[in-house]
């Protein structure tokens, strides 16, 4: 995210006989998450925020990064435990509603490989 926008990036390293199919995969799955999100995505989702909170706790260069980032789209530096909070305050049905009144705009595709994939 930044402060007036943000992004979603997906990555997948394939082989080049596979690369068609992980393309299709993923425009699949995006398209899935348009339509809702189940209880079992979210609740991994927010186990793995979590899980990335005590991982930056630790670590000083994790922290410091933060830091920086809240600082410059926050205008002020965030502590874990405000963080926490707001993952704390994500549920299954506001996920559900940010994602049923954000559709997802036209994507931009970018794909490396020998060959041309069909989007």
């Amino acid at each position: 995210g930044q402060r007036d926008r943000g992004a979603v990036v997906s990555y997948a390293g394939t082989s080049k006989a596979r690369a068609q199919e992980t393309l299709d995969v993923m425009r699949s799955e995006h398209k899935r998450l348009s339509e809702g999100v189940e209880a079992d995505e979210c609740e991994r989702a927010l186990v793995g925020m979590k899980s990335g909170l005590v991982m930056q706790g630790e670590s000083s260069g994790a922290r410091a990064r933060a830091i920086t980032v809240d600082q410059y789209i926050y205008g002020r530096p965030r502590g874990l435990d405000e963080v926490e909070k707001e993952v704390e305050a994500v549920s299954l049905d506001l996920l559900r509603q940010f994602v049923a009144d954000n559709p997802p705009p036209p994507m931009t595709i970018v794909t490396v490989g020998p060959q041309a994939l069909k989007a």
